[in-house]
């Protein structure tokens, strides 16, 4: 049986976006998975091993002594902090390396020269090395293909993925807003505060709500880590209320009314699906993730990437007829059932891991 070696930057985003289809693989392949913190509670036939280290330079020879007793005949590799690393260790292994790009990440928010330069070289040695570049969506694959040259070995996936499961029926009272994510700059969780206060100013009994990941271990590489988050909610917990770190999103959506997402960047957006598949409306930040994610439906993406364009979406929103929001609540469910399931994804990883270069 094949080996295939896998590493990503937390166990979070293996637990949370990829055991799924990692799981239906290890039919066919022999799976290692590394990360730098623990096992992820979700991986079955999945073997584990961690890199057990916050210092960089440990984790490199720990990398290459995973492939030099576990003997990988494929590495995939998520992050593009991992995939460089495996990059410069892969010229003296020679292993088919397989490079998921989830969005253009942290890497594209700045924009100065000497910045520009070094993301370039960084991109440049992932693909260089690379036997085959996958991207979760079109616009991704566009963008990096164009720039890079590298359409004879790129792959496109239709998202990561997710369970589907049935719409939830219920009662939109149009008051109840939540942000569910990793609470990071890049993810917008400041603008939407600010969106809040400014909507709470005249809408008292509007409610806004945040749900996600605040330790550094599961929020993972972020060019700018929040440092004061914690600080900034608890400042502000007369408008926001925040309700921990929860994966199970039915639980929380099932009170919710509308999801905002005001992320700078998204491979495919994972928590808008999620909320697409749980009957609430989107309002969000202008990507090429929530442009591919939400095309086609009657969600509100974000004419500007700013807190006032958040403004008009809530305002807008609540003023959308019960009728118009049941119609779309369905159009986006059955989206995301027809074309970003679990099985849809593990077959085209699959299709791609095992076409010979």
């Amino acid at each position: 049986m094949k080996k295939i070696f896998v590493i990503s930057n937390t166990t979070f985003s293996i637990e949370k976006f990829r055991s799924h289809y990692l799981n239906k693989l290890s039919k066919n392949f022999e799976i290692l998975v590394s990360t730098p913190q623990k096992k992820p509670k979700n991986l079955l036939n999945v073997k584990f091993k961690s890199l057990n280290s916050t210092n960089l330079i440990y984790e490199i020879f720990n990398i290459i002594y995973i492939i030099k007793t576990f003997k990988p005949d494929k590495i995939l590799v998520y992050s593009f902090q991992y995939q460089l690393i495996v990059s410069i260790i892969n010229i003296f292994f020679k292993i088919e390396l397989i490079s998921l790009i989830a969005g253009k990440g942290s890497l594209f928010i700045h924009s100065n020269f000497k910045f520009n330069l070094i993301r370039k070289l960084i991109i440049y040695s992932i693909f260089k090395i690379s036997s085959k570049i996958i991207f979760i969506n079109p616009l991704d694959k566009k963008f990096f293909c164009t720039k890079f040259k590298i359409k004879k070995k790129s792959y496109l996936i239709f998202t990561e993925g997710l369970k589907i499961s049935s719409i939830v029926r219920k009662k939109n009272s149009s008051k109840n807003f939540i942000f569910f994510g990793r609470l990071i700059l890049e993810k917008g969780i400041y603008e939407y505060i600010e969106a809040a206060k400014i909507i709470k100013k005249n809408h008292p009994n509007f409610n806004f709500f945040v749900s996600g990941p605040i330790s550094k271990e599961k929020i993972g590489q972020s060019f700018i880590f929040t440092k004061n988050i914690k600080k900034h909610l608890f400042k502000n917990r007369k408008t926001i209320k925040y309700l921990g770190f929860n994966q199970d999103f039915k639980k929380i959506f099932r009170k919710m009314d509308c999801l905002i997402s005001p992320s700078y960047s998204e491979g495919a957006g994972t928590s808008v699906m999620e909320a697409m598949m749980s009957g609430l409306f989107i309002i969000a930040y202008k990507n090429n993730g929530h442009q591919f994610i939400l095309k086609n439906t009657n969600n509100y993406i974000c004419k500007k990437n700013d807190v006032n364009e958040i403004v008009k979406g809530i305002l807008y929103f609540t003023n959308l007829k019960k009728k118009f929001l049941e119609k779309n609540s369905i159009l986006s469910h059955k989206k995301v059932k027809n074309n970003y399931s679990s099985e849809q994804t593990y077959n085209m990883v699959k299709k791609i891991i095992l076409k010979k270069i």
